[in-house]
C-alpha cells in the first residue's frame, strides 16, 4: 500500500478510535474516560496510554495512545508509541502503516526499524522481519531486542550458531 500521508493517518486513528470505541469492555471506556476528563495534553494522554498498557489494559492503553495521536498530530514520537501499543496489543496489521510512514521520514532511526520487523514477525512474515531487524542493527548494532529477534528467527531458521551470535 501506499504511504501515509499526515492528513492519511489522523483519519486512519481516528477510525481506529470510533472501531475500538464501539467493540470495548465498558471496564476500559471507564479507564479512557476517567482520564479524558483530566489529561488534555498529548503528553498526558501518552504517559496514560503506557501505564495502561504496563498494567495490562490494552484497549485502554490503545484508546488513550488514539488519543494523544490525535490530540498532537504532528508528534512522531506519539506516532510510533501508538504503532508499538496496536503492535504489542495484537493488531500489528494496524502498526504497519504508521511504522511505515515513520521509517521513510526517518530511515536510520533502529527503533522504528526494530518496531518494523517486530510488527512483520508477530504477523508471522519472517522474511520480512528479518530484513527489518537487520536494518535495525546495521543502525543500532547494540540494540539487546533486536539481537533478541534476529536469534530467535535464526533459530527458526535452523541456524543454531547464527542463534547464539545474537543471543
Amino acid at each position: 500500500k501506499k504511504l501515509f500521508t499526515d492528513t492519511d493517518a489522523s483519519a486512519n486513528t481516528a477510525l481506529l478510535y470510533s472501531r475500538l470505541m464501539a467493540k470495548i469492555p465498558v471496564s476500559e471506556k471507564t479507564i479512557i474516560s476517567s482520564v479524558l476528563a483530566k489529561a488534555k495534553t498529548g503528553s498526558t494522554l501518552m504517559e496514560a496510554a503506557i501505564t495502561s498498557l504496563m498494567q495490562g489494559h490494552y484497549h485502554a492503553a490503545m484508546g488513550l495512545a488514539m488519543k494523544a495521536v490525535q490530540a498532537d498530530p504532528k508528534n512522531v514520537i506519539y506516532h510510533n508509541n501508538l504503532a508499538a501499543i496496536l503492535s504489542q496489543s495484537g493488531y500489528p496489521e494496524k502498526a504497519i502503516p504508521y511504522f511505515k510512514k515513520l521509517s521513510s521520514q526517518f530511515p536510520a532511526n533502529g527503533t522504528v526499524l526494530h518496531n518494523l520487523g517486530y510488527a512483520w514477525f508477530s504477523l508471522g512474515e519472517i522474511d520480512t522481519a528479518r530484513r527489518y531487524f537487520a536494518y535495525a542493527a546495521a543502525r543500532n548494532p547494540n540494540n539487546p531486542e533486536t539481537k533478541l529477534c534476529r536469534g530467535v528467527i535464526e533459530e527458526l531458521r535452523g541456524d543454531p550458531n547464527k542463534a547464539t551470535d545474537n543471543y
